[in-house]
């Protein structure tokens, strides 16, 4: 109990020697909405990110006919989803991805397992100004480095887009896709690609509180849809510090893809350099 007590009371403080060093600026995260931000982490910048979520879908069986039946719901459990990110230069940051969750279903529960670790990069293409987006490009690739299954080859890219429309109010958007060679993609949908695409809208309710609201889904050359929105808010303990939470469904609700429902929430600490 002591120990917790002092890992604890370091913890506060150390948060609180971070506010006071970074006070121009506050932490730019890449959560909780699915739309990943066009900034960039500042030079020399260390910064963690990481949450639980929570996916529940139908399940699918195919029949005699080849065609599929709706099964049990399917439920995904992310107990945590951390991303590291580091600002190389005011540029570029180097990003590792690493997930721990589990599936449910009502007669199999699979075994809590890592996920694939991603590594990529972030690289900003061009500054916001009056009239134009910030816009980044960021990629990763899954690597078998912690993972449990055996998910294939993974990749993903995404073209990132940030419009400042007031002091309070922000859009951002992102297109891309995501590659996936395994049998669990390939028995689903024929196809080893699904192209994204993400729209969320901000506003800064105080200055340390915003909320907002996103559309988001996949695309691929099948008859099932996956678009899915959800709404949720951030809240600032500290410049370097951020809680968050979301909720949000499926809009194709007796879609094989779309989910009856998710939410999740996070914590994000920046670290200054120095």
């Amino acid at each position: 109990m002591r120990l917790v007590l002092i890992f604890v009371v370091s913890l506060l403080w150390g948060i609180g020697l971070f506010a006071q060093e970074e006070k121009n600026s506050n932490i730019v995260t890449d959560r909780s909405s699915q739309t990943q931000s066009a900034f960039t982490m500042p030079k020399g910048y260390f910064q963690w990110e990481t949450g639980f979520s929570y996916i529940r879908k139908p399940g699918l069986i195919e029949n005699d006919f080849g065609a599929f039946n709706f099964v049990s719901e399917v439920e995904s459990y992310t107990y945590n989803h951390s991303l590291l990110r580091y600002g190389l230069s005011d540029k570029i940051e180097l990003r590792l991805i690493q997930t721990v969750g589990q599936d449910r279903t009502s007669n199999l529960n699979e075994d809590t397992k890592f996920g694939p670790t991603f590594i990529g990069a972030k690289f900003e293409l061009m500054k916001q100004a009056q009239g134009r987006p910030q816009i980044s490009f960021l990629t990763h690739i899954g690597t078998p480095l912690l993972e449990s299954g055996d998910e294939g080859v993974q990749f993903d890219f995404r073209f990132n887009f940030d419009i400042k429309l007031s002091n309070k109010l922000n859009l951002a958007y992102n297109l891309g896709g995501i590659y996936q060679n395994d049998q669990i993609m390939e028995f689903d949908s024929g196809s080893n690609f699904k192209g994204l695409y993400t729209l969320v809208l901000g506003y800064r309710v105080i200055p340390k509180l915003l909320v907002f609201g996103e559309l988001f889904g996949f695309w691929e050359n099948t008859v099932e849809a996956d678009h899915r929105v959800d709404f949720g808010l951030t809240y600032l303990l500290s410049p370097n510090v951020q809680l968050d939470f979301f909720t949000g469904t499926g809009l194709e609700l007796n879609s094989a893809g779309s989910p009856d429902s998710l939410f999740g929430f996070g914590f994000s600490l920046r670290i200054p350099k120095n």
